[in-house]
């Protein structure tokens, strides 16, 4: 649409060719010598392209090696500040993940969820983040999922009835009544969030820290 002909006119595509470079430094395993890299399946999990600060990438590696064997290199993150500079690229995990939401903070910064794992990177660094307890009832089927940054550049994260946000004094946490899970959490990014949940109710937060159903 043309939405996305405005941001690709604003910012070209990135080279993945250093990140390939990279993740074959970092160590493919035994054998991943230059020779024996072909061909690398780069897969981008998460992207965020915020107003303000770096477009930010979630990505996986499966490396082709010779006689069709192929190994993982890890989670990255990649940093893209600017078109004429190479990608600033930060491994976050060993292990390839298979899901995740990367939202920037609007301050330079931007937090990362990889299979339930919460990390923030900030500084050049990547480090991990305990998430509270956000609703002691929820199933497995109920992933912990980021909504967004506020503001104030506080990431909100949720999961079930529970939601919470991360400030200068820790994790505040606040649970929504009746035994509907949330469905979506819109609007943090203008400081005004609501709450679909699974019984069509819809919710709104008021200032002071109330839930309303509306």
């Amino acid at each position: 649409g043309s939405s996305t002909n405005a941001v690709t006119k604003m910012f070209p595509a990135p080279s993945f060719a250093p990140l390939v470079a990279h993740a074959a430094r970092a160590g493919a395993g035994a054998g991943a010598i230059a020779e024996g890299i072909a061909d690398s399946g780069i897969s981008v999990l998460a992207l965020d392209v915020p107003p303000s600060g770096p477009i930010l990438a979630v990505t996986t590696y499966e490396l082709d090696l010779n006689y069709g064997n192929s190994t993982s290199v890890g989670t990255w993150l990649m940093i893209w500040k600017d078109p004429g500079v190479p990608a600033r690229i930060l491994r976050i995990a060993e292990s390839p993940a298979d899901d995740a939401q990367v939202v920037g903070d609007g301050s330079g910064g931007g937090y990362i969820l990889i299979d339930e794992s919460l990390h923030r990177w900030y500084d050049e660094t990547v480090t991990a983040i305990s998430p509270p307890v956000l609703d002691a009832t929820s199933s497995p089927e109920e992933p912990m999922s980021i909504a967004g940054v506020d503001p104030q550049h506080r990431p909100w994260i949720w999961r079930g009835r529970g939601v919470a946000f991360l400030d200068p004094t820790g994790w505040k946490v606040e649970t929504l009544p009746g035994t509907s899970p949330i469905l979506q959490l819109p609007g943090v990014q203008f400081g005004t969030p609501w709450a679909a949940l699974a019984d069509k109710s819809l919710w709104s937060r008021r200032p002071e820290g109330r839930w309303v159903r509306r």
